[in-house]
């Protein structure tokens, strides 16, 4: 039985976020990595990405702007994230405020 998707998206979260303390990029990455294979694995893990993209936007959009590394996948889970499905504008990375690279 897999694990209720809040819990996941809770996790996904603190692993974003400098709540921690630490202001490594790698942690932000390979969370940014499991969230785009998630993705892919079915309406659960798409779930999990959504309630997670729309939870941590703010986040999202921070290491797209201004994290280098992260930038390529945090776009791309943006786009795949629940920001996505329910912007009200055409949906593409520059209505979104994320500049593609």
């Amino acid at each position: 039985r897999p694990l209720p998707p809040a819990a996941v998206c809770k996790a996904f979260c603190e692993q974003l976020s400098w709540s921690s303390g630490g202001a490594d990029w790698q942690p932000r990455l390979r969370a940014l990595f499991a969230m785009e294979y998630f993705s892919r694995q079915g309406s659960w893990g798409r779930d999990v990405v959504a309630r997670t993209a729309k939870k941590a936007s703010d986040l999202l959009h921070h290491l797209a702007r201004e994290v280098p590394q992260c930038r390529e996948m945090a776009v791309s889970v943006l786009q795949r994230g629940s920001a996505v499905r329910t912007c009200p504008l055409p949906c593409d990375s520059d209505a979104l405020g994320v500049y593609s690279l």
